[in-house]
């Protein structure tokens, strides 16, 4: 997999592609580009090319030579962001800042990066001196967006690795069964199949698995510790089914916590005693964290209490606000999502173990 920029490429970037999935990363050198296919790990054919080169039409990034007066977006770009899950993605180049529109594949505008006008470009740049000239590189992956649920394409679908076993795919009733993912910052959610019990009566993967079918409450994945066993449900890329939602009195989903870039795991296991699950079973789970994080921007971090399962109730300042959810990225748990979810797995989880190096 490649990490690293080419020599002499200022910066990088995750983007979304002409056909709105989200498999490629662009690098950027002078006037001309190439595109990385980060599932194929290789150069897509034909590259480098230019920026724009009006020679050839419908190539490269169209307007970007048209937008100011000097063509300076066609031949130079100090760096470059994806915004914040509406479509849209911004270049950077001397004191100027475009945006353009990925689905329709034509620029908005290119205006000055802060005009010091209320509400417009950047404010706060230009008495920092961020006004002229910011450098990548620039890293924000946002996710894959989806037009359509169906059918399922592992050239899309970020599954862990490669194509899931046909008979451990979520299935899906309607395209909102699943969301695309909001860009909110990246976190992961841990959760346990099972609540009270004791060793003796532990949940399986089994039973796990017949539950979410019954319920339709899907999680990414399923791991059962003891046996090492995984199961992945759902695209990385797309959200889950495994917490709930915010809604108003009509039922209708104000805020999908399941959509706020939010990768969900259920462990085969009772909340209440998982603070006593062994350095090989925790290592299980560790492992898929890693793989996660190796995958998508989920830091390895988490600021969350994981409490007893049974101290959870009493103290509900534990528990995100919506406004916490929403700035929150690392790892948590199910206990800290916020209301209406109640739940208070997985319990008192060694998470200092899950994340050390």
């Amino acid at each position: 997999m490649l990490t690293e920029p080419p020599t002499g490429c200022k910066f990088y970037m995750h983007l979304l592609d002409y056909q709105g999935v989200g498999t490629k990363v662009y690098f950027f050198k002078g006037h001309r580009y190439i595109r990385y296919d980060r599932i194929d790990n290789g150069i897509d054919t034909g590259f480098p090319i230019d920026i724009e080169n009006p020679a050839i039409p419908n190539q490269g990034w169209p307007g970007f030579r048209a937008a100011t007066p000097d063509g300076r977006f066609a031949t130079k770009i100090d760096a470059a962001i994806n915004n914040l899950g509406d479509g849209s993605v911004y270049f950077f180049s001397g004191d100027q800042y475009l945006e353009y529109d990925i689905k329709d594949d034509r620029v908005v505008a290119a205006t000055p990066i802060d005009p010091q006008i209320p509400g417009r470009g950047w404010p706060g740049f230009k008495n920092l001196g961020f006004d002229r000239s910011p450098t990548g590189p620039t890293d924000l992956y946002l996710g894959d967006i989806r037009t359509d649920p169906f059918p399922w394409d592992p050239k899309i679908e970020i599954w862990l690795p490669g194509e899931p076993k046909p008979n451990m795919k979520a299935p899906f009733s309607s395209p909102t069964d699943s969301r695309q993912f909001t860009g909110r910052p990246w976190r992961g959610v841990l959760h346990t199949t099972g609540m009270n019990g004791t060793p003796l009566q532990e949940p399986s993967m089994e039973g796990a698995i017949s539950e979410f079918r019954v319920k339709n409450r899907w999680p990414h994945f399923t791991v059962d510790r003891r046996t090492g066993i995984i199961n992945q449900h759902i695209p990385i890329n797309i959200g889950a089914r495994s917490v709930r939602n915010l809604t108003d009195n009509n039922n209708n989903v104000v805020q999908s916590f399941n959509a706020d870039n939010c990768v969900q795991i259920e462990i085969v296991g009772n909340a209440i005693n998982s603070n006593t699950w062994s350095s090989d079973e925790l290592n299980v789970i560790k492992g898929l964290m890693n793989e996660i994080m190796n995958r998508v921007p989920i830091p390895r971090q988490s600021d969350r209490t994981f409490l007893a399962a049974d101290q959870v109730a009493a103290n509900p300042g534990n528990r995100m606000s919506v406004d916490e959810w929403n700035e929150f990225s690392g790892w948590c748990g199910h206990q800290h999502v916020p209301s209406p979810n109640d739940h208070r797995d997985p319990g008192a989880i060694d998470i200092s173990f899950l994340l050390s190096p």
